[in-house]
């Protein structure tokens, strides 16, 4: 048995295949690293209507209205997420979507469907 097991890890071919399939495992894990997306992306659909909603309820002639905006965005995703998830988000979600949330309302506003 042990003959056998030294002929096989000696064999060419079989190191070769070892070779192959260490370096996919290595592509693989390298393009799973890379191609990661921003934490905030699995919210985007909440992001959205929640940008959405400020700008209905906040008109353009309105003093301070970006920080009002922001605000009822926040209160709104708070809402949504809670209805999906069944709890208020956490402090570190709040952070995620308070960073998106610029990001979020520029890519719609480019796009022009705000």
């Amino acid at each position: 048995m042990k003959n056998i097991i030294i002929a096989i890890v000696k064999n060419e071919a079989f190191i070769n295949a070892v070779i192959t399939a260490i370096a996919a495992l290595a592509s693989w894990a390298i393009a799973k690293a890379v191609t990661k997306k921003p934490e905030w992306k699995k919210y985007e659909g909440l992001l959205i209507t929640a940008c959405k909603m400020a700008e209905k309820f906040v008109p353009d002639g309105t003093e301070n209205k970006s920080m009002k905006r922001a605000d009822i965005a926040l209160k709104t995703f708070s809402d949504c997420y809670a209805c999906a998830y069944g709890q208020f988000p956490s402090k570190h979600v709040v952070a995620v979507v308070k960073a998106a949330l610029p990001i979020v309302h520029d890519q719609l506003e480019a796009k022009g469907t705000l």
